[in-house]
C-alpha cells in the first residue's frame, strides 16, 4: 500500500502540473514507454528521498513549495510545480518581449483585481 500511495502521489502531481490529462497520445507504444518513464521516475525520486532531503537545493525547492521548514514529499512537488510554472512564464515574458515595467503594471493591474 505504501508504494501505491507513492505512485498515485506521482501520477496526481503529473496530472494537476505537467498537465497529463491533456497530453493525447493515441499510440499504444506511446503510452506503455510514458507509463514505465513515469514509474521509473516515481520509484527513484522515492528511493533516493533520504539523500534528496539533506541537499540545500531540496530544502530550498521545498519552501517554494510552502514547507516552511517541512521537507516532505508534498511539498518537494510542489516545490517542483512553482519551478515550472516560473521557468513556462520567464519563456512567455521572452517571448512576447514583456519588459520589467509592462510586467510590474500587469502585476499591479492583477493585485488591484483587474482580472475579476
Amino acid at each position: 500500500m505504501y508504494y501505491q500511495w507513492n505512485i498515485e502521489g506521482v501520477f496526481k502531481f503529473l496530472k494537476e502540473v505537467l498537465g497529463w490529462e491533456e497530453f493525447r497520445v493515441r499510440d499504444f507504444e506511446s503510452i506503455k514507454t510514458l507509463l514505465t518513464l513515469c514509474y521509473f521516475v516515481a520509484g527513484y525520486f522515492y528511493e533516493i528521498e533520504s539523500l534528496l532531503i539533506q541537499q540545500d537545493f531540496i530544502q530550498f525547492i521545498a519552501e517554494l513549495g510552502g514547507g516552511k521548514g517541512k521537507i516532505t514529499r508534498y511539498y518537494i512537488l510542489q516545490g517542483f510545480s512553482s519551478l515550472i510554472i516560473k521557468h513556462t512564464a520567464d519563456a512567455l515574458i521572452e517571448k512576447h518581449a514583456i519588459t520589467s515595467d509592462k510586467l510590474m503594471e500587469i502585476m499591479k493591474w492583477v493585485k488591484m483585481g483587474g482580472f475579476v
